[in-house]
């Protein structure tokens, strides 16, 4: 029988207990495919992350990241976490990590693990207010003009609400979000963009933003508690509408009981971090 350590962090930590996305890091991964995808089912985390490769002199890494069903070409709270464990095990302030889909540089401070970035892609919905006031149960007055597909390492659909009051009324409707994203095949197509069956609603209060992320999974809206990927997007929309030079908050999952606070710096490309709190540790076994 052979062990395996894992660590479990919460990633994105308000500093109690039980704030933060929980993640599960396996440090020293040399598994197939597909026992990644059964360890992350077995977990049944919103991800596992496996560190597949890491070298110190370099200050590289390598990781894979599985959700219970399948295997995500990148997300924000697992980088956030294998950055924040391979920092402290080793003593860096920096470091390369590698996902399936790019390669993003981290800093790290006993305050805050960071990740930067500056490429994405972006372009408006081709959808009214209307259908986007049947996808959430708000009336048109309280949201945007337009929603935006943003992607910075993962697709996801922006919209913009009025204020905190809209966000906390917000009910998703997994038929329309379908159809938004059954009408916005081609453009994605034309835009290099695959599409997932994702909402990031947002309002902005200052230098505060407040947010929620739904997705679909085996048929059903499930909502985030924390997400780095989508923050990301957010700064790559609001970098692309002018916003720069500016520090912002985001503030996820309180009422899922879950508080998140993520770190989003515009400053001529995109920075998001957050606190990391090892909350356990233990062995998997295979035999």
């Amino acid at each position: 029988m052979t062990a395996h350590p894992f660590i479990l962090a919460n990633v994105f930590t308000d500093g109690t207990p039980f704030g933060g996305n929980p993640l599960a890091i396996f440090p020293h991964a040399n598994f197939d495919d597909a026992t990644m995808q059964a360890i992350a089912c077995q977990f049944n985390l919103n991800e596992t992350v496996f560190i597949t490769h890491f070298d110190k002199q370099a200050r590289t890494a390598r990781i894979r990241i599985f959700t219970p069903s399948i295997e995500m070409p990148f997300a924000g709270h697992p980088t956030i976490g294998s950055g924040w464990y391979l920092a402290t095990t080793h003593g860096l302030s920096a470091l390369d990590i590698s996902t399936q889909t790019r390669a993003v540089h981290l800093n790290h401070m006993p305050s805050c693990t960071t990740l930067t970035t500056n490429s994405y892609a972006l372009c408006p919905a081709q959808t009214d207010r209307h259908a986007l006031s049947t996808l959430t149960a708000l009336p048109q007055e309280m949201l945007a003009d337009k929603a935006y597909f943003v992607n910075a390492g993962v697709c996801q659909l922006l919209l913009q609400v009025k204020d905190t009051q809209a966000l906390e009324r917000a009910k998703v409707c997994l038929t329309s979000l379908k159809n938004i994203f059954d009408n916005n095949k081609t453009l994605a197509i034309n835009q290099g963009i695959t599409l997932e069956h994702t909402l990031y609603l947002w309002c902005m209060n200052d230098d505060t933003i407040h947010v929620r992320l739904f997705f679909e999974q085996n048929g059903i809206i499930l909502e985030d508690s924390g997400t780095g990927s989508a923050c990301v997007n957010l700064g790559a929309y609001l970098l692309d509408n002018g916003t720069n030079h500016r520090q912002f908050t985001i503030h996820q999952g309180d009422h899922l009981h879950r508080p998140n606070r993520l770190f989003l710096e515009l400053n001529d490309g995109i920075q998001m971090g957050g606190q990391v709190r090892q909350v356990g540790r233990g062995e998997f076994y295979l035999t």
